[in-house]
C-alpha cells in the first residue's frame, strides 16, 4: 500500500466534499484534522501521518498469543499512556501487519 501523498492541504471545497462523504460538518472535520494530524495529514517527506494507539491495538487483538507477542515488543499495552516517540519509531510499525493478518 502506497501511503505517500501530495502533502498539500485540502482546499475549502475539498474539505466540504470530504465532510459530505463522511456525513459530518466541516467544523467537525477541521477539528479532527487539527487534533489527529496537528493540522497536516502528511509529514515533511509527504508520508501519511498515522496516530498509532497501542492501547487500542491491545484491545482489538484480544487475548492470545498475538497480543502477548505485541505486548512483549512494546507495541500493545492495556492502558493509554503518554509516550514520546522519535520519527524513527515508524520503523517499528511493519511488525503490526504480521500480527494482524489472518492465519492461513
Amino acid at each position: 500500500m502506497d501511503l505517500v501523498g501530495s502533502g498539500k492541504r485540502l482546499s475549502s471545497a475539498e474539505l466540504l466534499t470530504a465532510a459530505d462523504k463522511l456525513g459530518v460538518d466541516v467544523a467537525t472535520l477541521r477539528a479532527i484534522l487539527q487534533v489527529e494530524t496537528a493540522g497536516a495529514g502528511f509529514d515533511a517527506k509527504k508520508r501519511l501521518k498515522l496516530l498509532f494507539e497501542p492501547h487500542i491495538f491491545y484491545r482489538q487483538l484480544g487475548p492470545g498469543p498475538k497480543r502477548d507477542e505485541a505486548g512483549k515488543k512494546g507495541l500493545a499495552y492495556r492502558k493509554a499512556r503518554i509516550i514520546h516517540l522519535s520519527p524513527s519509531a515508524m520503523i517499528r510499525l511493519p511488525p503490526l501487519s504480521r500480527l494482524t493478518r489472518p492465519q492461513r
